[in-house]
């Protein structure tokens, strides 16, 4: 577009000139545009015009524009610890309108990072041997570097996933994870996900005997923290390899008998399963007379 004094000028247009200066009219590209433009022009001394048009040629130079980062989802993504791991965005779109290039892209635990936080990106989502992915544990941050397409960077970043286990550190919190990709020149705007700790399994309190005399002291053997696990396996055998007791709720106690029988003092083996798998604990409980 030209403006002259900020008004557009169309082809076919005549501009009143106050003395000899047009100093006010302005050339502007179009968003993104670089390369050759031009346009004719001619003067009048108000009789007569010039006998030939002048082209006035402009060279547009090519400007980087940052890479642009959007389309990520809104909704957290909710996480319970022990999980396979969960993608961070699956939707994620890279636009950059002059290169279609990214050389890295970074990606970071940066509220509530725990130590045993995990971000990783498979090894099957990148088919370019020049691409890596490091992970900074200490730091919660993931580090994809090499050359290669938009296309597959949103590919990379759709592939990477967050995990943390159930013997970790992790609490039920907010965890924000942001987003860059750099072109070579300039970093893109951070894309930002939540994910959303829904669940923790604290470790047990098992005590290894007891003694069920009727004393009022020590009299059975229970379990704290079972109350933060919701599917309950319990099996206690005696040396025999004999089941003497199961449980399956929060509540589980045993008062060292079978039935209403009382056992003999020794040792017994116990099995717990705490929701499917997620927590697995075998020992021995002495009953102690």
């Amino acid at each position: 577009t030209l403006t002259y004094n900020d008004v557009t000028v169309t082809m076919g247009t005549s501009i009143d000139v106050v003395g000899s200066s047009i100093g006010n009219l302005k050339y502007t590209p179009e968003t993104n545009f670089n390369g050759s433009d031009a346009f004719n022009w001619n003067a009048s001394d108000g009789t007569s015009v010039a006998n030939s048009n002048v082209k006035l040629i402009l060279t547009i130079l090519k400007v980087n524009d940052p890479p642009q980062l959007n389309n990520i989802e809104i909704e957290p993504v909710a996480y319970s610890l022990g999980d396979p791991g969960a993608p961070i965005t699956e939707s994620v779109i890279i636009n950059d309108v002059d290169n279609n290039f990214i050389h890295s892209a970074t990606v970071t635990i940066t509220e509530n990072h725990s130590v045993d936080d995990v971000l990783t990106m498979p090894a099957e989502a990148n088919s370019n041997p020049d691409v890596t992915a490091i992970f900074d544990s200490g730091r919660g941050v993931l580090e994809i570097s090499g050359k290669d397409t938009k296309s597959n960077y949103e590919n990379f970043l759709r592939s990477v996933l967050f995990s943390s286990p159930v013997t970790g550190t992790a609490t039920l919190s907010d965890k924000t994870i942001t987003i860059v990709v750099n072109d070579s020149i300039d970093n893109s705007n951070e894309a930002i996900r939540i994910v959303q700790i829904t669940e923790v399994f604290p470790d047990l309190d098992i005590v290894n005997s007891f003694t069920p005399n009727g004393d009022g002291v020590n009299d059975v053997w229970d379990i704290q923290n079972l109350q933060f696990y919701s599917d309950i396996r319990i099996t206690i055998y005696d040396p025999n390899g004999t089941k003497v007791f199961e449980c399956n709720d929060q509540g589980c106690v045993w008062d060292g008998k079978l039935g209403s029988k009382d056992l003999p003092a020794g040792a017994y083996l116990y099995t717990i399963d705490l929701n499917n798998g997620k927590r697995k604990y075998q020992g021995v409980v002495n009953i102690l007379k």
